[in-house]
This record gives C-alpha cells, structure tokens and sequence, in this order.
C-alpha cells in the first residue's frame, strides 16, 4: 500500500509540473482587476477557437442548439414563471439543485446572458430559498451580522 502511495504522489506531481510548465511562468505584476486585462489560461496552453467552444457549450447546456440541453423553463398551471438547471444524475432521477441554479448564473454573467441569468435567479429566488420564518433563515442572519464587525 505505502509503494501504490509513493508511486501515486509521484506521478501526480509530475503531471502537475507537466500542467503548471503550459502557463506564462511570468505572469503580470498588475491584477486584473487594476489592468482590465484577464490572462486566458487555455489560450496560455495553446488552446484555439476558445471563444467559439465557451459560445458552442453555453448554447448546447442552454438549448440553443438542442443538444446537452440543462436549461428548461418552469410553468405553473400553464403560466410561465422562471427557468431552471436540471441536474441529471441516472442513479436518483433528474432533480433540480442549488449548485446547479448558481453555476448557471455563474455562467451567464461570465458571458453577458442578462436575461438567462434573471429568469435563473427568479427561480432561485422563489423556489429555493428558504422562507424569513425558516430556523435556517434566522442562523444566516445572525452570522451576517456577526462577520460584518
């Protein structure tokens, strides 16, 4: 067992190198956030068409092109109210999950989808918080206050 650990550690660690060597070693000493300028990783690797693969996956997930669907809207009584991100897991059924709803309002602000991130955060908002009145709800705000002294 300490030998498949020693070997395990080793090959890892090279392949880190392996990963880290792909980078600019000499990254800017201005942040991004001072110079507007955000280093791309996967360009940094020698990746191309990263623009068109980032549009290509957010239209497949968000259904533009009706493959790889995860995005689908919710209706009550045949009203429209909010959209979601369906989480397809084959052991327990397709379900709808809090990381699910935030990786895909993560992703449309990334990519300036205004109106894919609002009908996610509709959703979130009324379907997946937790009510004032929730003991939850209470803890959550104790701690707010706690960490704003």
């Amino acid at each position: 067992m300490k030998v498949f650990f020693k070997i395990t550690t080793l090959l890892l660690t090279l392949i880190s190198y392996q990963a880290l060597a792909a980078f600019n070693n000499n990254p800017s000493s201005v942040g991004a956030d001072s110079s507007g300028t955000y280093r791309n990783l996967a360009q940094e690797m020698g990746k191309t068409n990263i623009q068109q693969k980032v549009n290509s996956t957010f239209d497949n997930m968000f259904g533009y092109n009706n493959t790889q669907q995860l995005y689908y809207p919710y209706t009550e009584n045949g009203v429209y109210k909010a959209h979601y991100i369906k989480a397809i897991n084959p052991d327990e059924g397709d379900d709808i999950r809090t990381e699910g709803q935030s990786w895909g309002m993560t992703a449309a602000v990334m990519l300036n989808k205004q109106e894919e991130f609002d009908n996610l955060w509709r959703f979130a908002k009324a379907y997946q918080k937790n009510p004032d009145n929730h003991p939850d709800a209470k803890k959550t705000r104790r701690l707010r206050v706690e960490t704003k002294a």
